[in-house]
């Protein structure tokens, strides 16, 4: 009952085709269709192209359904919006929203109908952004030189305005939250921060794993900071397993000089590395060479 009558109107240039009860007096649901004289098509409203009291221009379909306000594209193998702009640019004039596979593609066609993926949206949640398969939960992508794959900006110039990139584990574990770097066949750098051990910067030529690869410096929780020391006790700590240099002072240019400052056996050795001299030693039983080792 109540669900076999139709009526259409012709009203001030308006075609509307909407449900009626059995006894003719309309329905809460108001207008099924309504086509204005300008090709306008409103479906669930009667005024397709105003929302919240404001008219858009160039509305072709306006559909209003309850308040979920729910529309369905469905096909067998894919499902798709198709937007095309013809007055854009040779091969920049389509758009296109598709649903295939379970996963969601965001793109556009060149003129010769040929897809260019831009944002993929796997089912298992992966966003890839120039990639049709991304392997994290963001993966950003692109084969051109030099390009600028991602930007943090704020262009508010006020003296409170900033910006800031967060990366934030819940965990609080050494490692739990870092920074890595890898060329296509391995990590090549690491910079790790937690509450455990501080900031840790780590390098390598080619590392299977970005937290076992060697690590470089580190900057403790408390401040320390230590270079080829994971246990830094001093404000500058720095260690090397060789007689070599552990630290090096050198001047460039026209009044070059270059000094290492190393320890061996509790000796101090202060290396003119030019001339291969040692102007000053301190031994560990407290004397002092000048010139002499």
């Amino acid at each position: 009952a109540n669900q076999r009558v139709f009526a259409t109107s012709v009203d001030d240039g308006k075609y509307t085709i909407k449900p009626l009860n059995d006894n003719g007096t309309s329905t809460a649901g108001g207008a099924a269709i309504t086509v204005l004289h300008g090709g306008n098509v409103g479906i669930g409203t009667t005024s397709p192209g105003t929302i919240n009291s404001v008219a858009f221009s160039g509305v072709g379909l306006h559909v209003k359904s309850g308040t979920l306000g729910r529309t369905i594209t469905e096909g067998s193998s894919e499902a798709s919006y198709l937007l095309n702009n013809s007055g854009a640019s040779v091969n920049q004039r389509i758009k296109y929203i598709q649903s295939t596979a379970g996963n969601l593609a965001i793109g556009s066609f060149n003129d010769n109908g040929l897809a260019r993926p831009q944002i993929t949206v796997l089912n298992s949640g992966n966003v890839g952004i120039g990639t049709t398969n991304p392997g994290a939960k963001l993966d950003v992508q692109s084969s051109t030189t030099g390009n600028l794959l991602a930007r943090v900006y704020n262009p508010n110039t006020g003296t409170s305005s900033s910006a800031a990139f967060r990366i934030a584990s819940g965990a609080n574990n050494a490692n739990s939250a870092s920074l890595q770097f890898s060329d296509a066949t391995a990590y090549t750098a690491t910079i790790s921060g937690d509450r455990v051990q501080g900031l840790v910067f780590r390098t390598s030529a080619s590392g299977g794993n970005p937290i076992t690869i060697p690590e470089r410096m580190r900057i403790t929780p408390t401040g320390n900071v230590g270079i080829g020391t994971t246990a830094p006790d001093t404000l500058l700590h720095v260690s090397k397993n060789s007689s070599n240099s552990q630290l090096t002072l050198e001047r460039t240019g026209s009044a070059t000089g270059k000094y290492g400052i190393y320890t061996n056996t509790n000796n101090l050795y202060i290396n003119n590395v030019a001339s291969s001299s040692f102007p000053l030693v301190i031994l560990n039983n407290g004397n002092v060479g000048i010139g002499t080792t």
